[in-house]
C-alpha cells in the first residue's frame, strides 16, 4: 500500500470519528438540557355558560267552536284584531272538504301566476322553483311552511299535466261547487292583535310579571311543573306583548360574570338553532350551585312563537391577550405565575397575569405597555433545565 493512500484513509477515519462525536455530544447535551421556545401570538378567549330554561311571553289563548280547529294563518304571523285565525270543522266530511278547497285555491293561484309567463326550463322553471323552496324549508326546519310548499309542488305537477286555461276554468267551477255545498264550518277571529301560534301547552298562565319575584332554580322548575289542561276546540294563542323573556338556570360561577342591565348573546340549541342579543334583566341569588337569570328581547318574536323549554349557550365576556403553552407557565412561592422569555442570549423572568384558558394554552396579559418583554413575538421558553432570571443560554 502506498503511503499516500494510508494517509488519506487515516484522515477520513479521523474526520468520521470527529463528526460522530460532535453529533453524539449534541444529542447528549440536548437530552441532558433540553431547550425549546415558542413565539408568543395574540389570541382571544371566549367563555360561555350552558343555560336551561323557559320562554315567557304575554299570551292569550283563543277558544274556537266545536270540532277540529285548523289555523288559517301561519305560525309566527302577526295578525290584526278581527282577522280570521282559524276554522272549525264539525265532522270528518267538513274537514275533508276544507282540505280539498285549500288545495284547489293554491292550484288556482299557481296557475294564475304562471299562465302569462313564457315557457322556461332549467333553474328558472316553476317546477324547479317550487322544489327548491321546499328543499330550503326542510333544511332550515321551517315546518310551518311545509304543507303550503308541498301543495305548491303538487300544483306545478298538475299544471304540467294539462292546458292551463282549461284547468283554470275547471278548477274554479269545482271550487265554487265545493264552497256552495260546504257545511259544518265555523270561523274564529282574533279578539286582539298579536303574533299567532298554534302551540298551546298550558303554560300561557305564566305571565312575565311572575318573573319579577325572587326566583330560585327550584321555584322556576315548580312554576313549569304542571300544565293546566286545555279544553277541546282551542284555536291557538296570540302573543300580545312586544317583549319576550328567557328565564333560565345557570351555574353560580358563570352567573357571576353576568350583570343586570348588560347584554349577552344567547344561542338556543336543539332543533331550532338561533342566537339573539338579549338584555340581562335579573340575576337572582344562588341555590344549590345554580342561579336563575332572566333575559329579555324585543326582536324575533315570530321565530320563538312556539318555543317554550330550551337549552342555550350564553356567551360571557371575551378577553384578548397572548397565547402561552401551559407547560411554559411557572408558579412562584408567592403564588404569582410567571414565564421565562428568551432575549439577548438570556432567560428573563416575566410575571404573567392569566386572563383565560383553553385546552392547552393560557391567555395572559401583554405587558408591552408597561415596558415588559412579554409581548407579541417574544420567545417564550417552553423547555429548559435550571432556569433562573438572567441565566445565560447558548443555543
Amino acid at each position: 500500500m502506498r503511503r499516500g493512500d494510508l494517509f488519506i484513509k487515516l484522515v477520513s477515519a479521523a474526520l468520521f470519528i470527529a463528526v460522530v462525536s460532535h453529533i453524539g455530544l449534541y444529542a447528549y447535551s440536548a437530552l441532558k438540557n433540553p431547550f425549546r421556545t415558542v413565539s408568543a401570538e395574540s389570541g382571544e378567549y371566549s367563555s360561555s355558560a350552558r343555560a336551561q330554561g323557559y320562554v315567557v311571553r304575554s299570551e292569550r289563548v283563543v277558544q274556537g267552536g266545536a270540532g277540529e280547529m285548523t289555523p288559517a294563518v301561519s305560525e309566527g304571523e302577526k295578525v290584526a284584531a278581527g282577522a280570521l285565525i282559524a276554522n272549525g270543522y264539525s265532522g270528518a266530511q267538513a274537514l275533508a272538504q276544507a282540505d280539498e278547497a285549500r288545495a284547489l285555491r293554491l292550484r288556482i293561484a299557481q296557475l294564475e301566476e304562471n299562465r302569462n309567463l313564457p315557457a322556461a326550463s332549467g333553474a328558472s322553471s316553476p317546477a324547479f322553483d317550487a322544489a327548491f323552496a321546499l328543499s330550503l324549508a326542510v333544511q332550515r326546519r321551517g315546518f310551518g311552511e311545509l304543507e303550503q310548499l308541498c301543495l305548491r309542488v303538487g300544483s306545478v305537477v298538475f299544471t304540467l299535466a294539462g292546458d292551463p286555461e282549461t284547468s283554470l276554468v275547471e278548477l274554479r267551477d269545482r271550487l265554487a261547487a265545493l264552497e256552495a255545498s260546504q257545511t259544518g264550518v265555523s270561523r274564529v277571529y282574533a279578539p286582539v292583535s298579536g303574533v299567532f301560534s298554534s302551540a298551546v301547552d298550558g303554560f300561557e298562565r305564566v305571565a312575565p310579571d311572575a318573573l319579577e319575584l325572587v326566583l330560585t332554580p327550584g321555584a322556576l322548575s315548580d312554576m313549569f311543573a304542571y300544565a293546566a289542561p286545555q279544553s277541546d276546540g282551542v284555536a291557538g294563542k296570540l302573543i300580545t306583548g312586544i317583549t319576550w323573556y328567557y328565564a333560565a338556570t345557570i351555574e353560580e360561577s358563570a352567573a357571576a360574570d353576568l350583570e343586570a342591565g348588560r347584554e349577552a348573546d344567547v344561542g338556543f340549541t336543539g332543533a331550532r338553532r338561533m342566537t339573539f342579543r338579549m338584555r340581562v334583566d335579573a340575576v337572582y341569588p344562588p341555590e344549590g350551585g345554580g342561579c336563575v337569570v332572566v333575559f329579555s328581547c324585543r326582536s324575533g318574536m315570530d321565530k320563538i312563537a312556539s318555543l317554550r323549554y330550551s337549552e342555550a349557550d350564553v356567551a360571557l365576556d371575551s378577553v384578548t391577550g397572548l397565547r402561552v403553552p401551559k407547560q411554559a407557565l411557572h408558579l412562584g412561592d408567592d403564588g404569582r405565575t410567571y414565564v421565562y422569555v428568551y432575549s439577548g442570549g438570556r432567560a428573563h423572568l416575566e410575571y404573567a397575569e392569566i386572563l383565560g384558558e383553553s385546552d392547552d394554552v393560557y391567555i395572559v396579559r401583554d405587558n408591552a405597555r408597561e415596558g415588559g418583554s412579554l409581548r407579541r413575538g417574544a420567545e417564550i421558553i417552553v423547555k429548559g433545565n435550571g432556569l433562573y432570571d438572567g441565566k445565560v443560554i447558548r443555543r
